[in-house]
């Protein structure tokens, strides 16, 4: 009687576990390859990319903490194209991401997601402030292939992120971003700043 109590009791127990995971929302991945344009600075088109672990996001009994209306917590990762012009841009702090629908286009175009012969750049982890901040110019416009993973509330989770010379098809840029950690490649003919 008490062992086929305690297997009635693991069993419902377990059942309530599988209930509960099957009831949790998933996360979400989205896979793009856009064509964007370079806007000019100083009469050469610029883009700039800024990648650094920003962490975790501010939770309160499970549930995400929206910031207040106006405030914009720091990108997890940007791409700027001219002085100000966003591209791409997401944080680990806030739901969401944000593609620019005027300056990049989906493309079929191929990138693959991988350093391809690029140089790492940036080993950080979430804590030591190092931050990747690179500078290409000269490049009238870049493949750019996102691979971005984000969590049940829709907070960037894991980033996988190549950036392509549009006209050479030569590697400018790679990132394998998370929360808590960043490996950033890049070429030699672009500049950290």
């Amino acid at each position: 009687m008490r062992l086929r109590f305690r297997t009635s009791l693991l069993a419902l127990v377990a059942g309530a576990a599988l209930a509960g995971a099957a009831a949790a929302p998933a996360a979400t991945t989205i896979d793009r390859t856009l064509r964007c344009t370079g806007a000019e600075q100083g009469g050469v088109a610029v883009f700039t990319l800024l990648a650094s672990p920003t962490g975790q996001p501010d939770k309160k009994n499970g549930k995400l903490i929206v910031p207040p209306a106006g405030f914009r917590p720091d990108p997890s990762v940007s791409l700027v194209t001219g002085l100000d012009q966003e591209l791409l841009t997401f944080s680990s702090l806030e739901a969401g991401y944000s593609v620019s629908q005027s300056g990049c286009t989906r493309t079929k175009a191929k990138v693959a997601l991988a350093p391809r012969k690029l140089s790492l750049n940036t080993n950080a982890v979430g804590g030591d402030g190092k931050i990747f901040n690179w500078r290409c110019i000269d490049v009238p416009a870049l493949l750019l292939r996102i691979h971005l993973v984000s969590d049940a509330d829709g907070v960037p989770l894991i980033a996988r992120i190549a950036l392509v010379n549009a006209r050479t098809k030569r590697p400018l840029a790679y990132l394998n971003w998370a929360r808590s950690r960043l490996k950033a490649y890049a070429t030699l003919s672009c500049t950290h700043i």
